[in-house]
């Protein structure tokens, strides 16, 4: 014990002194009875230095095991190559610690100024989702840029570009599913981008960090934009007029909102239910009721033929007769609007989920903050269209948190 302990303050006049970015081997526990409760192989490990305030320091804990990670993109890839490691080692943001200086056997490595920048802005999420104040108390700095989806004057955007005066964005929502295509997964959040809608925001304006890529997705969002710009100059075009098959329903496309097609939902064989319109696209007839669906642009959309301006013409007499021999027309247009609803405005980027529907009575929550409740009156204008519903399990996990909050109203 005592050889071992001599044998350290060697080693700790030696090392040099300790610095934000450095990548450290060092024990994992601070006293005798924290060494007793970790397993003898786990008992050293490497730390990233992260944060340093008057005599204490603050580290992330990593391992070289990936299978310990619960979330894909939660964490800085440190590649053995690059550094000069034995092994690749994973940084994790959620698992930050004190440590001494005694706890530090050696400096392996120091991460460079790119990497660093991602791990802090890991690191400033994963605070900001346990406790904001943390953030201040950290005081964790960093540097807004490629990769980064940012808020900007109340909108989602990815940065997928920069120079001194700019950064370049495309729009992005989130999804609730991997089924369309060009998703990208970042942690729990899934992501859609819109790649026709290509803005500048001047760097001396503010934004705000809500989420942040790694480099292989940012190669992926590439790779996806690339893709979809030479399906555009392939000539697919879907407009007003358009028949498209969206998975495995079609649509009749009547107009367009921000990222999205606004579509009658359209049948090939005749029901008996309600009261129900033939309609010809490009000389076939199709039956519809002329219920409302938004679709969004960068789904998997199959243009399946276009109506001629005689067609649409036509269809649109009939959106207007169907007013006429509707007395409550109303309830039952958004008679699909149902509890599990997600449904979202035409004239903004609200998005609600529906938990109850009494008459027209609409009891929702936001779509992205689900501790906000919203109580919606469906009228002649209703500014909302249907856009997707929830699964039953997704249904059922609402509803059970909503109770919790006493926010059901039975």
């Amino acid at each position: 014990m005592l050889l071992e302990k001599i044998k350290n303050k060697i080693k700790n006049k030696k090392k040099k002194k300790i610095e934000v970015g450095d990548l450290v081997w060092a024990y994992r526990y601070k006293n005798e009875e924290e060494k007793n409760k970790i397993e003898e192989s786990h008992r050293e490990g490497p730390f990233l230095i992260i944060y340093k305030k008057w005599f204490t320091t603050y580290a992330l804990y990593s391992t070289s095991s990936f299978k310990n990670f619960k979330y894909q993109n939660s964490y800085l890839e440190v590649n053995a190559e690059k550094y000069n490691l034995d092994k690749t080692t994973y940084v994790i943001p959620y698992y930050l610690n004190k440590i001494k200086k005694k706890q530090i056997i050696k400096t392996l490595n120091k991460i460079d100024m790119e990497d660093l920048n991602y791990v802090k802005k890991l690191v400033y999420l994963a605070l900001k989702n346990k406790k904001k104040s943390l953030i201040n108390y950290y005081k964790i700095k960093f540097i807004i840029d490629v990769g980064d989806i940012i808020i900007y004057q109340n909108k989602y955007y990815y940065i997928y570009n920069k120079d001194d005066n700019y950064y370049y964005a495309n729009k992005v929502h989130k999804v609730n599913s991997m089924q369309d295509r060009r998703v990208i997964k970042v942690g729990v959040f899934k992501y859609k981008f819109n790649f026709d809608n290509d803005i500048k925001i001047p760097i001396t304006n503010k934004v705000y960090l809500t989420n942040t890529i790694n480099l292989k997705k940012q190669q992926l969002f590439t790779i996806y934009k690339e893709d979809y710009l030479k399906e555009k100059e392939m000539g697919i075009d879907i407009k007003r007029g358009s028949l498209i098959k969206h998975y495995s329903f079609y649509y009749y496309v009547y107009g367009e909102y921000q990222d999205n097609y606004l579509t009658y939902r359209v049948y090939l064989t005749k029901s008996t239910k309600g009261l129900v319109y033939e309609i010809k696209i490009a000389g076939k007839k199709y039956y519809t009721s002329f219920e409302k669906v938004m679709v969004f642009k960068e789904s998997y959309n199959q243009l399946i033929s276009d109506a001629s301006d005689l067609e649409i013409d036509v269809i649109k007499s009939l959106k207007k007769e169907m007013k006429l021999e509707t007395k409550n027309t109303i309830n039952y247009l958004l008679k699909s609007i149902m509890k599990g609803s997600i449904i979202a405005s035409v004239d903004s980027d609200l998005k609600y989920i529906v938990y109850k529907r009494s008459s027209n009575t609409l009891y929702c929550v936001d779509y992205y903050d689900r501790e906000k409740e919203v109580t919606l009156e469906i009228t002649k204008d209703f500014p909302y269209i249907l856009v997707d519903k929830l699964t039953y399990l997704e249904l059922q996990n609402l509803m059970i948190n909503l109770k919790r909050l006493g926010l059901v109203h039975e």
